[in-house]
């Protein structure tokens, strides 16, 4: 991944103080980076989520770029699930420093912001969650602009980030890992900030770009690399079909949309053998050709969870557990 320069309009810094000392309930919560390890898998579930993970260290490389965040809980606020994946800018110094520091920000935000909201909160969390997320990104760019202009050395990190509140959901992201929502279809939400889709948006066919492949692998945007961050942020609404799939570019590059399709549909028929589906990705984009590292996370509602109210309606139908 290469990364290029380009002025963009400048984001507006956010000021969210926080100070609490009020605790709720969270349920375990689980972070993962792969540093050395060749591999890492992992399975989390609850009575809401079920979460699968994978991160798989790049040929040749002495360290995985990579970071993932995995939290998820029962809050004041419902059930909360906190997602993210971070690429480290290949070619700049300190890669993997800058998608930790990243992810470490994030583990902050939802250890003690996110319980100040939940306490404070009447109506506006959504408002509140969003507005204060996108402060501390900005603030983890900000912090990692500032390291490396001290140590003399560009870091620099993508970060795509999914928060999901019952059923309702937000993304920050910046760089060229994605997410994608599947219902009925699969639909990337995020945007890459790479130099072809910049000439795709501006109408240029797709085939007519010349050396479009290496475009693909040229940034235009991410964490760490200027003061001021553009951010692309969105929010909506979340039913209990959908399902979430974040990943690193090392995957999506290799594998074609159509696959993904129909991995998320076998997910959904069979969810035991999702971390299966998730090592098959991994095993084709390796055949195919790619060296970098691999990163995927898949978060899926626990169908077989009920409600408080489904349960009530069912022992009044004379249904027993």
């Amino acid at each position: 991944m290469v990364l290029i320069l380009m002025e963009k309009g400048l984001a507006a810094m956010l000021n969210v103080p926080y100070k609490t000392t009020i605790e709720f309930p969270l349920q375990t919560v689980s972070i993962s980076s792969a540093g050395v390890n060749e591999q890492i898998n992992q399975r989390n579930e609850n009575k809401r989520f079920i979460i699968l993970s994978i991160t798989d260290k790049g040929k040749n490389k002495n360290e995985n770029q990579d970071s993932l965040l995995i939290k998820y809980g029962e809050t004041a606020l419902g059930h909360c699930a906190l997602l993210a994946v971070a690429d480290g800018v290949g070619g700049l110094y300190g890669g993997e420093q800058a998608s930790k520091a990243a992810i470490d920000k994030l583990e902050e935000w939802w250890n003690v912001t996110l319980k100040t909201i939940a306490y404070r909160t009447v109506g506006n969390a959504a408002y509140l969650i969003s507005e204060s997320l996108s402060a501390a990104i900005s603030s983890i760019n900000l912090e990692i602009y500032e390291k490396s202009k001290k140590d003399g050395n560009k870091m620099g990190t993508t970060l795509s980030m999914l928060f999901i509140m019952d059923n309702w959901y937000c993304i920050k992201h910046a760089g060229d890992s994605r997410i994608y929502m599947f219902s009925n279809g699969l639909h990337q939400l995020t945007e890459d900030d790479n130099l072809l889709n910049r000439y795709l948006k501006s109408g240029v066919d797709y085939e007519a770009v010349e050396g479009y492949k290496n475009l693909a692998n040229t940034i235009t945007n991410c964490l760490g690399i200027k003061r001021d961050l553009e951010m692309f942020e969105q929010s909506g609404k979340v039913s209990e079909k959908n399902s979430f799939i974040l990943c690193t570019d090392g995957l999506y590059k290799h594998i074609s949309y159509i696959e993904i399709v129909k991995c998320m549909q076998k997910c959904c028929d069979d969810i035991g053998r999702t971390q299966d589906f998730l090592q098959q990705f991994i095993s084709k984009a390796r055949k195919r050709g790619e060296l970098d590292d691999i990163s995927a996370i898949i978060i899926r509602r626990n169908n077989n969870h009920k409600g408080l109210w489904n349960k009530m309606i069912e022992l009044r139908k004379g249904w027993q557990p």
